[in-house]
């Protein structure tokens, strides 16, 4: 089961002290972006991972593009911009090691992708297509973003949407809601945080209730993930209850891509499955496993874990090793 990741690979600068973005001195140079997370997660527990995206062909560019290529993921169809840049966002960890990012992608790379870029025969090839509400955010890519889930869905390619809200990256809430809100109707797995389900909602989150209700409100769902932090995780598969996925206690030294780890593990279960729904709560465990070792590391992709690491992990926990 082939998954090509849509979105975007990046440059994190991460602060090496934990504090106030604003008071950061030094940072350190990371590979980061919620597709290019997914897919190593994908890749380093054994899965077939694509990655398409654009970057610029500059030094940042061709630094990610090795980076990644280590780890076995498919690149051959990401594209290099001459002119505009790769992009890079600063992120800051507060003392719980909860991230604060800033964002420089106007103009850049990652936002002129167009449809005319797009390689038709090699996204034929897919079986699940993930992407963000990312690559939803600047109006030009945004366009390219709605035509490929309509393409996915013609395509019979099932369509993996991680919610991923950073309201900083839109002018104001109402537009987030405006342009994000449709797409959910695309989408056959979908994964959100408890605050994003206020966010779909416009209430307070009520756990398991909403998540059931939300079966009845978008039509192609069949896989709903719910995290909520140190509370765990909520799974609901269509005409199936919502299983709690309890959270262990870690020591947390970066919770940046803990959900990328997540859902990244769960979607390489669900290709060990061959997307079968009867074993979520094995799928689930399995994936709240990798995001605890991902939390203990720093960094996003090189604290991911690999598949022996997070087998023995699970081992040690009692977890079903998958």
């Amino acid at each position: 089961m082939r998954i090509v990741c849509y979105g975007e690979l990046m440059i994190d600068m991460i602060a090496e002290e934990k504090g106030d973005l604003q008071e950061a001195g030094i940072f350190q140079k990371k590979a980061g972006g919620a597709a290019a997370n997914v897919a190593a997660q994908i890749a380093k527990l054994g899965g077939e991972a694509a990655f398409v995206g654009k970057l610029g062909d500059d030094a940042f560019g061709r630094y990610l593009l090795s980076y990644v290529n280590q780890f076995h993921i498919d690149t051959s169809a990401v594209i290099l911009d001459p002119v505009r840049r790769t992009t890079v966002a600063f992120v800051g960890l507060n003392s719980e090691g909860i991230p604060d990012y800033l964002f420089y992608k106007e103009g850049g790379a990652a936002n002129t992708l167009s449809v005319e870029e797009m390689d038709t025969e090699y996204l034929r090839k897919a079986d699940i297509l993930y992407s963000s509400s990312l690559m939803l955010t600047a109006p030009g890519v945004r366009e390219t973003t709605r035509w490929l889930f309509s393409f996915a869905r013609g395509h019979g390619i099932k369509i993996a949407f991680d919610l991923n809200l950073r309201l900083t990256a839109w002018p104001d809430r109402d537009t987030a809601g405006d342009v994000i809100l449709p797409v959910l109707h695309q989408a056959d797995i979908l994964k959100i945080n408890d605050s994003e389900l206020e966010f779909i909602t416009g209430r307070p989150a009520k756990l398991p209730e909403d998540g059931t209700e939300l079966f009845d409100r978008f039509e192609q769902l069949e896989i709903l993930i719910v995290t909520c932090g140190e509370s765990g995780s909520f799974i609901f598969g269509r005409g199936r209850e919502g299983v709690c996925i309890p959270a262990e206690t870690t020591a947390v030294v970066d919770t940046t891509g803990a959900g990328d780890s997540y859902f990244g593990a769960f979607l390489a279960a669900y290709e060990k499955y061959d997307g079968s729904t009867d074993s979520l709560a094995d799928m689930g465990r399995w994936a709240a496993a990798a995001a605890e070792l991902t939390i203990q590391g720093a960094g996003v992709i090189p604290a991911m874990p690999d598949c022996d690491s997070l087998r023995a992990y699970c081992a040690r926990k009692g977890i079903k090793v998958l």
